[in-house]
């Protein structure tokens, strides 16, 4: 079985990606960036980390891209990206991956395409502001 998507609004509306006829043909999610804080002590080569001096690592958020492209030729592509964006752009999401079902991200999504030569290269990009940990309905989280 091919890798799916579940995007999840307020709880209520749970979609597959293939439920729209998208495949996904490529994602990137990157390790959120640690914030850091290092104090250099004046005419010295001494430096001072204070990043874990209140405890544990803060991290910014971290950003999630997913690329789709149609599973088979439609006669009206815009249709589903217009659906898309009315349903997710600037929305925040839930986004589970079906492989791991347990764990889900949550950001800001933006909805993009690319330009539409042929029905058989139509891609839509989804983009998420998301937080940096990933979380399961057991309260854990995790990078």
């Amino acid at each position: 079985m091919k890798e799916d998507v579940m995007l999840i609004v307020n709880d209520t509306s749970k979609l597959m990606m293939r439920d729209y006829g998208l495949g996904l043909t490529g994602f990137n999610i990157s390790p959120p960036t640690a914030k850091t804080s290092f104090i250099d002590i004046p005419y010295s080569n001494v430096s001072y980390d204070l990043t874990e001096y209140f405890g544990e690592v803060a991290y910014n958020r971290r950003p999630i891209t997913l690329s789709f492209g149609f599973v088979k030729p439609l006669p009206c592509w815009q249709k589903v990206i217009d659906e898309l964006a009315n349903t997710y752009h600037g929305r925040l999401v839930r986004l589970r991956f079906v492989s791991a079902s347990d764990w889900y991200y949550e950001g800001r999504c933006s909805v993009n395409s690319t330009d539409k030569n042929d029905y058989n290269n139509a891609q839509v990009i989804l983009s998420f502001n998301a937080l940096p940990m990933k979380m399961n309905k057991k309260g854990e989280k995790r990078l």
